[in-house]
């Protein structure tokens, strides 16, 4: 029981933690650990980063590069998301098929000036023409 006119708020601050108060120290001092150790472990691959942004960055990049892409509705930007392709050969793509039309085979990235066949294989587990 409190002492008369004594505010429970004022007085439990001095000699307890709030509940949102100690929420936010345990996040603190989750944080302070992983600092801490110097290291992120990732369930994928088990990749060590030295920081929250570059694992969450690596998992973006994971995650984009187990999406297959469809050559005959892909955006520039998807296509440079493939191994060994840049704007330029992503753009020379995207132009073939709007003069040639759709491709009937992954191997047909041949004929696009810039894709080689090594660049065709190191992305084939990525690459579809179909919906």
């Amino acid at each position: 029981m409190l002492p008369k006119n004594q505010d429970y708020n004022k007085n439990t601050a001095c000699h307890t933690l709030l509940p949102n108060v100690l929420l936010q120290r345990v996040w603190q001092i989750l944080l302070m650990g992983v600092l801490a150790c110097g290291t992120m472990t990732t369930a994928l691959g088990n990749q060590c980063y030295s920081d929250v942004h570059a694992a969450y960055q690596a998992l973006g990049n994971q995650a984009a590069k187990s999406t297959k892409i469809n050559i005959n509705t892909a955006t520039v930007a998807q296509l440079i998301s493939l191994t060994g392709v840049g704007q330029s050969t992503a753009q020379a793509i995207v132009d073939y098929r709007a003069e040639y039309g759709n491709f009937a085979s992954v191997d047909e990235l041949i004929k696009v000036k810039g894709i080689g066949q090594a660049t065709i294989n190191k992305n084939r587990h990525r690459l579809t023409v179909l919906d």
